[in-house]
Parts: C-alpha cells; structure tokens; sequence
C-alpha cells in the first residue's frame, strides 16, 4: 500500500520518539472520542425526535402554557 519511504517517514515521525507517540495516540484518542460523541447524539436526536424538551419548548412556549419565572 505505502512504499518503503512513505513507511521510513511515518515510522520516523510517529514511533521513534516516545513522546511523539504518546502524542499521536492521545490526540487520536480525543478525535475518536468527539466524532463517536457526536454520532451517537446525532442519532440520539433523530431517534426521539418530537419527544425531547428542545421540540417541545417551542409549542408550550407559543401556547401559553409555560410561565415565565418572576425572579
């Protein structure tokens, strides 16, 4: 898939060196902990879409039924 230089520079660049990486694996971790975060709020979303405050605010608020706190 890659050649033998392509292969030399990512060695090079992500393994040799300790540091680099812890680096390479922290900042992959966060990635993937925010785009799965994000899907599974995304589906979450369109699973109970209709049934969640965020929908129905809107229609209380426009209705009247919902009270403005006093404070």
């Amino acid at each position: 898939m890659f050649g033998k230089t392509t292969q030399k520079l990512i060695y090079n660049v992500l393994w040799k060196n300790t540091w680099t990486n812890a680096l390479f694996v922290g900042v992959g971790a966060l990635a993937f902990e925010r785009v799965v975060d994000r899907g599974i709020d995304m589906y979450w979303d369109s699973y109970n879409k209709g049934r969640q405050w965020k929908d129905l605010e809107p229609i209380y608020r426009e209705n009247g039924w919902l009270q403005e706190n006093s404070e």
